[in-house]
């Protein structure tokens, strides 16, 4: 899908699919992405197309104790004993 225009909230499922992600909402003019990501600091597309860009916000979550919990589709809440472990960043793409 053509994301020219639009206003997205993108959540790569798969670690493998998020430079993929990442790539087209750099690339993408007139288009404003919001991600939940891991904060993969490390990583090539962090550098390449997030860190120190003017079009790009970072905003880093603090991780709960047990690690962060997501609800289910139908609503109900996530019962596993520890949640999400890694650590988690929101990234806003705001391109002109």
């Amino acid at each position: 899908k053509d994301w020219t225009g639009e206003i997205a909230y993108i959540h790569p499922m798969f670690d493998n699919d998020i430079p993929r992600f990442v790539k087209k909402a750099a690339e993408t003019k007139n288009f404003t992405g919001v991600f939940l990501l891991p904060a993969s600091t490390h990583s090539k597309y962090f550098h390449d197309y997030m860190y120190k860009k003017d079009n790009v916000e970072i905003r880093f979550l603090k991780k709960p104790k047990d690690g962060f919990r997501f609800g289910h589709d139908d609503g109900t809440k996530d019962t596993n004993r520890v949640g999400y472990i890694k650590g988690l960043m929101v990234v806003i793409f705001k391109n002109e």
